[in-house]
């Protein structure tokens, strides 16, 4: 019988940094016998994905079953002798229960075992990550809330419930903050990867927002209404990508939290046996600091040099120039070097390449 191991997320729990890995060892997992059909081989430079397991999330979303037959069969196992397959996709665990059923009674028809593994993660820096998400790509603007908290938590529950309906005990769930090991040998462990041949991920991929960064990107997401926070904000990670980053720990949001959360982490507690436990939070063991005018002052200076690179779509021209001159007051309160502040101005009224390509040569000797 073939085994099929279907990665569903959750959320903010390293699905992109996994697949990243997979992406890279396709080619030595398939010498292992197990395939990693490398549908987007993009992953394997660290570029976020939404992993292999993409086209089924829509194949079944669509009802399309043809199609989720032929990924399953010919696709996910490649060979017709390869006996394990990975599919792994953060969308999967939205699939819903009439779909999970389909998949189910393919899987049963082709002889073919799934088991199913998911991370789950501390309830409060899971949805501090999410949030910090939001802020990445949204254009959130206000301050972590509660209701964060409960949303995230909530979404995990139901989804975990919902595949427990239709894959009983063939679930296994992961605690993406176990400290003695990382994610990639907690899911070798669990798939029978031998990892010691494999390569390493020697980048983060999708990292979280430092403190300073996350300040600076409400008060901009403020100013351009949400319309240049994915651009601004993978400058900041993919010029700085090894920049720590940290959870703001608000006390009241923690103590709701973990007293108001405790029937469903008893639950995942019980049901899974995740090691160590699933948390409410782990604020005691984790010393956090917040921003400082440094460091605020060095994520305005980055904000600025994207400014003088970024090269607008003509139906962005005038918000961009909007934005551009909107954020003038922000970097002179930061005390920003005036160069940097007069390099702004001119891109804000800018017109042609050539003199935009000379004010980002001056920002970068500056």
């Amino acid at each position: 019988m073939k085994k099929l191991y279907m990665h569903i997320g959750f959320g903010k729990t390293g699905s992109s940094a996994l697949q990243s890995w997979l992406s890279l060892n396709a080619k030595n997992l398939a010498q292992q016998g197990i395939s990693y059909a490398d549908l987007v081989p993009a992953a394997k430079a660290g570029q976020i994905t939404s992993g292999n397991g993409f086209e089924m999330f829509k194949a079944a979303d669509s009802k399309d079953y043809a199609r989720v037959e032929k990924l399953i069969t010919r696709i996910y196992f490649g060979r017709k002798d390869t006996p394990v397959a990975i599919v792994s996709c953060e969308q999967l665990h939205h699939i819903r229960r009439p779909q999970l059923n389909k998949i189910f009674d393919i899987c049963v028809a082709h002889g073919i075992d799934i088991t199913v593994v998911a991370y789950v993660r501390s309830v409060y820096e899971r949805a501090f990550s999410a949030y910090v998400q939001g802020v990445k790509r949204k254009g959130t603007t206000e301050a972590f809330r509660m209701q964060d908290a409960t949303q995230n938590f909530s979404t995990t529950v139901f989804n975990l419930k919902k595949y427990v309906a239709v894959f009983g005990d063939d679930i296994v769930v992961l605690n993406y903050d176990d400290q003695e090991q990382n994610i990639f040998s907690a899911f070798a462990k669990v798939t029978g990867i031998d990892i010691s041949g494999l390569d390493a991920l020697n980048s983060r991929v999708n990292r979280s927002l430092s403190s300073d960064e996350i300040d600076v990107m409400c008060r901009l997401n403020e100013l351009h209404g949400g319309k240049f926070s994915t651009p601004i904000s993978r400058y900041l990670v993919t010029n700085t990508p090894d920049r720590p980053s940290s959870v703001r720990y608000l006390e009241p949001v923690v103590r709701q939290v973990c007293a108001e959360m405790q029937d469903g982490l008893a639950w995942i507690n019980q049901t899974f046996a995740p090691q160590p436990p699933m948390a409410p939070a782990l604020s005691a063991r984790m010393d956090v600091s917040g921003s400082t005018p440094e460091g605020l002052a060095q994520v305005y200076r980055e904000v600025a040099s994207w400014v003088v690179s970024y090269q607008p779509k003509s139906d962005q021209a005038a918000e961009f120039r909007e934005f551009a001159n909107s954020l003038l007051p922000l970097l002179k309160e930061a005390s920003i070097d005036t160069q940097i502040v007069q390099a702004v101005t001119r891109k804000a009224q800018a017109s042609s390449p050539g003199m935009v390509k000379s004010l980002l040569g001056r920002l970068t000797r500056s």
